[in-house]
């Protein structure tokens, strides 16, 4: 006959090891989900506009103390689009973050990346009907005074699915088509540059 602690010892075992059990299959059906694999999200429809290319003083709050703040490159977007990310949706998604992503090359850097819009997509409903119209959100700026002039910009959607437990992994697609679409951006300021004249720009 068992002792009664070697009882309480065996159902302790048990549970623990049942509870350790479970851990591992939470985790590893994060990192290999069950089901149709390679979801990806539904866009419908993606059109941009842009600003013309604006030389501006950067916003005072952001000019750690500069008087006058620096000038900077500026270009906006706008944004409609209608996209449906509840495939990437599963049991264990708490929540997916999207963001529209600009690449685009300078003399100075190679690679620059710059999120223009984002969000966070907090239900299955949610991300089943996003929808933007004509929306805008954060510019693209560039410290390097006409660095942006007649720049090729490379757009693209990046999401993570933000997961309950285990790895949140990230993905990126073309909102059209297999390729990202290209913008060049315009080679002449709207208005002259401070401290030159009209004639300075043509």
């Amino acid at each position: 006959m068992h002792t009664c602690g070697q009882r309480v010892a065996e159902i302790l075992t048990f549970a623990v090891t049942a509870g350790f059990v479970g851990v591992l299959l939470v985790v590893s059906s994060s990192l290999v989900p069950f089901g149709p694999s390679q979801a990806s999200p539904v866009i419908a429809a993606f059109e941009v506009s842009m600003s013309p290319l604006m030389q501006m003083q950067m916003p005072l709050i952001y000019a750690q103390g500069a008087d006058p703040p620096p000038l900077r490159d500026y270009v906006f977007f706008r944004f409609t689009l209608k996209a449906d990310f509840s495939p990437v949706w599963d049991w264990n998604t708490k929540a997916v973050y999207v963001a529209c992503v600009a690449r685009y090359r300078t003399d100075q850097y190679v690679v620059n990346e710059v999120t223009l819009l984002d969000t966070v997509l907090k239900s299955r409903e949610a991300a089943a009907r996003w929808w933007l119209d004509n929306a805008q959100k954060y510019p693209l700026e560039e410290a390097h005074l006409g660095a942006l002039a007649g720049v090729q910009v490379r757009l693209s959607l990046r999401y993570q699915v933000l997961r309950y437990c285990g790895y949140s992994p990230v993905f990126e697609v073309s909102p059209v088509g297999t390729a990202p679409p290209a913008f060049t951006l315009p080679r002449a300021y709207a208005s002259p540059p401070r401290g030159e004249s009209p004639a300075a720009t043509g």
